[in-house]
């Protein structure tokens, strides 16, 4: 996904863009997207800089951390950036975040990269497919979301007799 560069345009230029999961090379974080994502940008001319705002929708398909079952997560955020026209780049961990730096020649600018770290960062740390999920049983591995099953609850364990002798 590449925005082209107008030095000389003022006015606020939108650029839409559709991808699919294949094309965002996002590896083994998901498991696919339900339909096509989206990507709305609007560029606009400051100075000799440039700032670009949009909108991004990632249509998700995650893992429940607790059962396991796949489940839809749409994902839609706000995107801003500064792009910086300068004579030497500087090294991209001295920028501030949002920013990037290009040389006076560039006439366009490849966003894939940003978008995927956009998507990564955002996943959840555990993603979940609904707040009360019961999870498996650890027993018999039974979606309890689906049916209860009947093992037993209270596992003994040996190792813990020591501390239940105390409670008594």
């Amino acid at each position: 996904m590449k925005i082209e560069l107008f030095p000389g345009r003022r006015e606020p230029g939108d650029q839409l863009w559709n991808f699919d999961y294949t094309e965002m090379d996002l590896g083994d974080f998901l498991a696919s997207f339900y339909q096509r994502g989206q990507v709305h940008l609007s560029i606009q001319l400051l100075g000799k800089d440039y700032h670009i705002t949009g909108e991004l929708f990632a249509p998700l398909v995650l893992e429940c951390s607790r059962c396991l079952e796949p489940f839809r997560h749409p994902l839609n955020l706000n995107l801003s950036w500064m792009v910086r026209r300068v004579a030497a780049l500087s090294l991209e961990e001295e920028l501030p975040d949002g920013d990037f730096e290009i040389l006076p020649e560039t006439q366009e600018l490849d966003f894939t990269a940003r978008i995927r770290e956009n998507i990564i960062f955002n996943l959840p740390v555990k993603p979940l497919c609904r707040p009360d999920c019961r999870g498996l049983c650890p027993f018999c591995g039974q979606n309890l979301n689906i049916q209860e099953c009947s093992c037993r609850r209270e596992a003994v364990d040996p190792r813990w007799d020591g501390l239940r002798q105390l409670l008594h």
